[in-house]
């Protein structure tokens, strides 16, 4: 499909998906004046917002930092004002229409500071993507053991239903991504020629490849690779936290503090779905297991509110970007240009 095509399908899903929430949010503003009295008029606690910012802009540079420390790791001279000028790059870009995405400027732009070490430059995005990702599954995963499901009788039964298998299935996929993780780490097994065979799959080959050699490349680094995963885990748990804090400033009720570890690292995850920005799976997500676990006497567009005020926060954080982007206009365009005829990292 035409890159310009497809972008166009991924923009009207957004809208649709957006569109479909805002329309159930003002149906129920419309109806229900206690709710619209609450989450409308009522006085919102503005301090614990900007804390709520500063905690999500905290999260951001620890994201940063680990890039960071996985470029260094394989030896390429970068330091962190770099990383973070570039990150806050394809952080802006992640949210704009253009067919590149943040992570693809990362990579060309570490290619540029080391000819000739493309793969190494797309392994350290690779590395950096699996790792934020596993952890998303890791926080929610453990937090979601601890979920009283019984304890929510006031909830609709399918919606409670739903909640509980998707909670099951991070449980799942968290054990079945840490069993993989640690065979790729035994010695023979990421360095078997089998898996060469893989590279011929349609498709998905080159992509397993890539994300195979990456795994190569710091495999040798274990006690690395865990503090990165200790790095990975305290920048979710800390959007889990910048969600509860978004919580807190809204009036009326609001599910408990470890309910949040739940519904942050599953919305993050429908947010990484190939939207631009992830705009509407992850105000989506949010909006459904916010609901799902909240206690009796929560409004039930109330976790939509909390997702679109953390979508004004990351806005926010991306408006850095927009200046670095001003600033570095020229080297950022050439960049563009050349990530569009490159492949993209897996």
């Amino acid at each position: 499909m035409n890159k310009h095509l497809l972008t166009a399908v991924k923009i009207a899903i957004s809208v649709a998906i957006l569109g479909f929430l805002f329309y159930k949010g003002y149906t129920v503003l419309h109806e229900n004046e206690k709710a619209y009295n609450q989450l409308v008029v009522q006085p919102k606690n503005w301090w614990l917002m900007f804390a709520a910012l500063v905690v999500c802009l905290g999260a951001v540079l620890v994201t940063f930092t680990r890039w960071w420390l996985l470029v260094r790791a394989l030896g390429m001279p970068f330091t962190w004002r770099e990383a973070v000028r570039l990150g806050f790059v394809g952080y802006l870009l992640n949210f704009t229409v253009s067919i590149v995405g943040g992570d693809a400027i990362k990579a060309v732009a570490i290619a540029h500071r080391q000819p000739g070490r493309k793969t190494a430059a797309a392994a350290t995005v690779i590395v950096d993507r699996i790792f934020g990702l596993y952890a998303l599954f890791v926080v929610g995963a453990v937090a979601s053991l601890f979920v009283d499901f019984s304890a929510l009788a006031h909830v609709d039964p399918l919606q409670v239903a739903m909640a509980r298998r998707v909670c099951q299935s991070t449980q799942i996929l968290t054990l079945i991504g840490g069993v993989g993780f640690a065979l790729l780490l035994l010695p023979g097994i990421a360095t078997s020629s089998l898996w060469e065979m893989v590279g011929h799959v349609p498709k998905i080959g080159p992509v397993l490849l890539s994300v195979l050699e990456a795994v190569r490349m710091y495999r040798r680094q274990p006690l690395f690779l865990l503090f990165i995963l200790a790095m990975s885990l305290l920048i979710h748990c800390s959007y889990a936290v910048g969600i509860y804090l978004i919580a807190k400033a809204l009036p009326g009720e609001d599910p408990s503090f470890a309910s949040n570890f739940v519904v942050t690292p599953i919305a993050m995850v429908a947010g990484a779905a190939p939207l631009p920005g992830g705009f509407g799976a992850m105000e989506g997500a949010l909006a459904f297991m916010y609901d799902a676990l909240s206690p009796a006497g929560v409004m039930v567009i109330q976790g939509l509110v909390i997702a679109l005020a953390y979508r004004v926060i990351t806005l926010l954080i991306a408006l850095i970007g927009a200046l670095y982007y001003v600033a570095d206009r020229g080297e950022v365009r050439e960049l563009v240009a050349e990530a569009q005829h490159e492949p993209a990292p897996a």
